[in-house]
């Protein structure tokens, strides 16, 4: 059983665990981002290349059991990458379709993401089915400053978890 205290860590962790992974199974280890755990919002600063996984929502869900609820936990994973700038001039073409090919290769290992929940390669956590994840829209961050990507939020329904004394 998985200790209470260390429930939404254990989350977060396999979810860093399973990205690493997807780049792996789709033989693009090397555009891998490095990955870091944060805290509400993404402050990417200059770095491009990075993951952030955070703990964005958890909500109270009733279970069927009176008085009882558990967490409906959201997770987001954003990836950022560089986007090419120049002051005052076009960025060229060719640039921005480098960098949206190197997105697009990021939103194939987010997607893998479902394929290996679906084959219970995602989470550990025993008390929890594949069921209980729920992988919402995956949606690009506007290109500012440098950077863009993509931010994918993951719903985990903690139903399984005991959640009384």
């Amino acid at each position: 059983m998985t200790d209470r205290e260390a429930l939404f860590q254990a989350v977060a962790i396999d979810l860093e665990v399973g990205l690493s992974r997807a780049y792996d199974r789709l033989n693009i280890s090397e555009f891998k981002p490095r990955i870091y755990h944060t805290h509400a919002v993404s402050t990417p600063g200059d770095s491009c290349d990075i993951a952030y996984i955070s703990l964005s929502l958890a909500i109270p869900m009733p279970l069927a059991v009176p008085c009882a609820t558990a967490p409906r936990a959201t997770f987001r994973i954003d990836i950022y990458r560089c986007w090419p700038m120049q002051d005052g001039l076009d960025v060229p073409f060719e640039e921005q379709q480098a960098v949206a090919f190197k997105l697009q290769r990021d939103a194939a290992a987010l997607w893998e993401l479902p394929a290996m929940n679906y084959a219970h390669q995602l989470i550990t956590i025993p008390e929890l089915g594949c069921d209980a994840l729920n992988f919402r829209d995956m949606r690009p961050i506007q290109p500012t400053g440098g950077l863009t990507g993509w931010t994918f939020p993951i719903d985990v329904d903690i139903w399984g978890i005991a959640s009384g004394p």
